[in-house]
């Protein structure tokens, strides 16, 4: 009975195109997986808009991680005012902010001088003083328009509608995604119209509520 011999070097040959061909094969699959959409996010915010609107205490950390859980956020910005003669408090919050860290909000704070203008009371007719603050809503829609090239999404804190024909424009010309983080009835009908998405503080308020000072967590 013969003994048919086989030779090494063909069935190295053999092995070595079949694994070629398994290896291709993988690639091809690899390649026509559909790609995951990226989701760029920035988050804008009008400091005095959540300061004055919100019944509690904002922990921004906490509220920060919940609006990541649906994408992290490349760049936080906050506008606030900035009087004449900055409190300890008012210095020490917005220091708070910039930090970085777990336990720190991590922002890029945009501070602008708080005006006074003067204004007759409509019950005594006396003149006195009311603050405002200007330029913040300018620029945040400027800030929004200028960065469009790097987002994909952008969140705004505001409830203002002058922000109407930036955001209409952001959506419509400039094709980005708009969401709105917000307080429930102080915010412009309108405004709320065009975006894409409206997330309400006050259905979560217990879990972004402050119990700390800002001095103990940045401490």
């Amino acid at each position: 009975m013969s003994t048919k011999k086989v030779s090494v070097k063909k069935v190295t040959r053999k092995t070595t195109r079949k694994v070629k061909a398994t290896s291709k094969a993988t690639r091809t699959r690899v390649n026509k997986s559909p790609a995951r959409k990226r989701n760029r996010r920035l988050w804008l915010i009008e400091g005095a808009y959540l300061f004055n609107s919100s019944p509690e205490r904002l922990d921004f950390v906490k509220l920060r991680q919940r609006l990541e859980m649906n994408g992290k956020f490349y760049a936080v910005r906050y506008f606030g005012s900035q009087p004449k003669i900055e409190t300890y408090q008012q210095r020490a919050f917005h220091e708070f902010l910039g930090h970085q860290g777990p336990s720190a909000p991590d922002f890029d704070v945009r501070l602008y001088p708080l005006k006074q203008i003067s204004c007759v009371c409509p019950r005594c007719h006396e003149t006195g003083y009311r603050p405002i603050t200007g330029g913040i809503d300018v620029a945040m829609a400027t800030a929004a328009i200028a960065e469009a090239k790097n987002y994909d999404t952008i969140v705004l804190s505001t409830g203002d509608g002058d922000f109407v024909d930036a955001v209409r424009h952001i959506r419509e010309v400039l094709k980005k995604r708009v969401e709105l983080v917000a307080f429930n009835g102080t915010i412009s009908p309108r405004l709320a119209r065009l975006c894409d998405k409206v997330d309400l503080i006050d259905q979560y308020m217990e879990q972004v509520t402050r119990v700390d000072s800002f001095e103990q967590m940045a401490s």
